[in-house]
C-alpha cells in the first residue's frame, strides 16, 4: 500500500529554453489558468490570466534566470527559464 503522488508540473513544457525572450508555455494535461514570471530578486516582471492550454510569449527583459509560476487545474508549479540575447 502507498500514497500516489501527482506531479502537477509533469505535463508542463516551456520551450525553447534557453530563450531569446520568445517562448511557448503549454500544459499537456490541463488548462493553464494564470502565469506570473519573477526575476531572481523576486520581482514580478509579467503576469497574465491565460485560461488556455498553451500560450506564446515575448518577454522584453534583460538576460538572466526567471521563474515561471504556473497555476493550472492541477495545482501550481514553478519552472525555471533562462533568457539569453
Amino acid at each position: 500500500t502507498g500514497i500516489a503522488q501527482h506531479d502537477a508540473g509533469n505535463g508542463i513544457n516551456i520551450y525553447p529554453n534557453p530563450s531569446n525572450g520568445e517562448f511557448q508555455v503549454e500544459d499537456l494535461g490541463s488548462t493553464i489558468q494564470s502565469l506570473e514570471i519573477y526575476n531572481v530578486f523576486g520581482e514580478k516582471v509579467y503576469s497574465s490570466i491565460l485560461n488556455r492550454q498553451s500560450s506564446n510569449l515575448n518577454l522584453n527583459v534583460p538576460e538572466g534566470i526567471y521563474f515561471l509560476q504556473i497555476r493550472s487545474e492541477n495545482g501550481t508549479v514553478v519552472k525555471k527559464l533562462t533568457i539569453t540575447k
